[in-house]
């Protein structure tokens, strides 16, 4: 569930740093998104965004991290319009 919550919050910051998604596999696969959220990085200090977001100010953490990749590519590092592939920074 906490899956859930960390997607559905990442959409929700990326819609409101003015970057739309495009929906997750309608198959049931995992989408570049789920993986995502479960990847280390490091402008987290090495936390997943799941875990960012379970701590005490990790929201704020996540939405500067995705500002800084949606300013640098014009979208997150894990989905690109053209392919929908993933990739890591």
């Amino acid at each position: 569930m906490k899956d859930l919550v960390a997607i559905v919050t990442v959409r929700r910051l990326l819609l409101e740093l003015g970057y739309a998604l495009a929906p997750e596999d309608i198959n049931g696969r995992i989408g570049p998104l789920s993986l995502w959220i479960s990847e280390p990085r490091p402008d987290l200090d090495g936390h997943s965004p799941t875990s960012a977001l379970a701590q005490p100010g990790g929201e704020d953490l996540l939405r500067q991290c995705l500002a800084r990749l949606v300013a640098r590519r014009q979208g997150p590092s894990f989905v690109t319009p053209s392919s929908g592939s993933s990739n890591s920074d």
